[in-house]
């Protein structure tokens, strides 16, 4: 599998190197990295019965502001994908993703953990900055989404150009 060189995936899925098992493992890779990507428990903070209204919207209006991430990604890739030449979207938008998360969940690690420990240095001095440390982790989920689809879309971009290469030299 190739999962860290766009690049490189994109090559290899012109060249059609690619079987349809190893296919089937760039999709079973970013369900499991997703069920890990939600933030740890020991790091969430105890509110008691309920967490405050705050968090909640925040919450909320985050999952909002995701939700339509989402979808303007994914219209966008297939879009693209339309101007390349309509066929196999699902399959490109799937591969495609894999070095994609893993280059992000890489970067969203130390990320993360900097994040702790400059909310653990400032706690002294913003004594409730910690109830507030889901709303600033909540607020990385947009940041990552469209910085995700950015990035897939730059993939989709390059694709096409490979393709369009590769379509020039077959008589």
């Amino acid at each position: 599998m190739i999962l860290w060189s766009s690049r490189r995936l994109e090559r290899a899925i012109v060249r059609g190197s690619l079987d349809s098992w190893m296919k089937v493992k760039y999709l079973i890779v970013p369900m499991i990295f997703s069920t890990l990507m939600g933030p740890p428990v020991i790091f969430s903070p105890r509110y008691g019965q309920t967490p405050p209204a705050l968090n909640s919207l925040f919450s909320f209006i985050f999952a909002v502001v995701s939700a339509y991430l989402i979808y303007w990604g994914i219209k966008k890739c297939y879009l693209l994908n339309r101007q390349i030449d309509s066929k196999a979207f699902f399959e490109r938008i799937i591969l495609l993703s894999l070095p994609i998360t893993v280059r992000l969940v890489v970067f969203m690690i130390p990320t993360s953990i900097a994040l702790l420990v400059l909310l653990a240095l400032l706690r002294d001095q913003f004594p409730g900055l910690l109830k507030r440390a889901s709303i600033i982790f909540s607020a990385l989920g947009p940041v990552v989404l469209y910085v995700n689809f950015v990035m897939l879309e730059s993939s989709f971009r390059r694709l096409g150009r490979l393709i369009a290469e590769e379509a020039e030299y077959i008589p």
